[in-house]
């Protein structure tokens, strides 16, 4: 039951959706901040020697240069990037009638975790399949030259494994990305059960997102446990790593919450 809930969630044109566009804003990203006074230049100009030409091609050609560029569209929509596919599954279930014969087969609190279970890795994989997709195109098309020092490096937290094992940050990076998605997307789903029209379960997470990022930054004590600086984990400098795990834990808490006093509430009034 779980695998079939998790294929559902994952496989389907949803996720394919959310794929294409998430490398297509980390490429417009990179585009637009490196590669194109880069890859697309025109070498036969006259002002560039080849000297010069293969000093642009060391910078603007390294993996690890063009990675730490590809997040500025990403960081403006990661939160829909992570609700989408939960959102949408979620209103094609109810329209179609699915979630019912689910109820029937496994029962309502069986099915209720099998869903916020499956929703919530779903989450998790829409962020980090494009960026591990991604990570693999940079791989077989970029230069991967360690250089010392990097021109472009992160500031955040462990920064300095970065000049000495990129590859390992980057995948740091992609494994906190992953915890961020299923945290979220557990809350969201959590959240968004006390409605039942289908326009709540797209608005209210993203809407408590902004609420949330906007109100807690304002508090000087309390801004580390902002959801933004954990998506730019790369430039995030006022927090420890411990701060994010507790931001994950805090959010599947109140998932789970959520989600089952809404299970007692349906159980006693329908």
């Amino acid at each position: 039951m779980f695998k079939m809930e998790l294929k559902r969630a994952v496989c389907n044109y949803r996720m394919l959706f959310v794929v294409i566009l998430s490398l297509l804003l980390l490429y417009l990203s990179a585009y637009n901040t490196i590669l194109s006074s880069s890859w697309f230049i025109d070498q036969k100009a006259d002002d560039l020697s080849k000297e010069s030409i293969e000093k642009l091609f060391e910078f603007g050609k390294n993996k690890y240069h063009i990675w730490t560029q590809s997040y500025l569209y990403m960081q403006s929509l990661f939160i829909l990037i992570i609700i989408l596919p939960y959102a949408s599954s979620y209103v094609y279930e109810k329209q179609k009638g699915f979630h019912y014969f689910s109820m029937i087969r496994a029962g309502t609190r069986k099915y209720r975790m099998l869903k916020i279970l499956s929703g919530s890795i779903a989450g998790g994989l829409a962020l980090i399949v494009p960026e591990l997709l991604y990570y693999l195109g940079l791989s077989l098309i970029a230069r991967n030259q360690l250089l010392h020092p990097f021109q472009l490096m992160p500031a955040g937290l462990f920064s300095d494994l970065f000049q000495t094992h990129p590859d390992l940050y980057i995948i740091l990076i992609i494994g906190i990305h992953f915890f961020l998605g299923v945290s979220y997307t557990a809350f969201a789903i959590g959240l968004t059960s006390f409605f039942s029209r289908t326009i709540y379960v797209y608005i209210i997470p993203f809407v408590f997102y902004l609420f949330y990022d906007i109100v807690i930054s304002s508090t000087k004590s309390f801004a580390k446990y902002a959801i933004t600086p954990v998506y730019n984990f790369m430039s995030s400098t006022g927090s420890h790593i411990y701060d994010h795990i507790m931001l994950f834990g805090v959010f599947i808490f109140f998932g789970l919450l959520l989600f089952y006093i809404n299970y007692k509430w349906v159980l006693k009034h329908g």
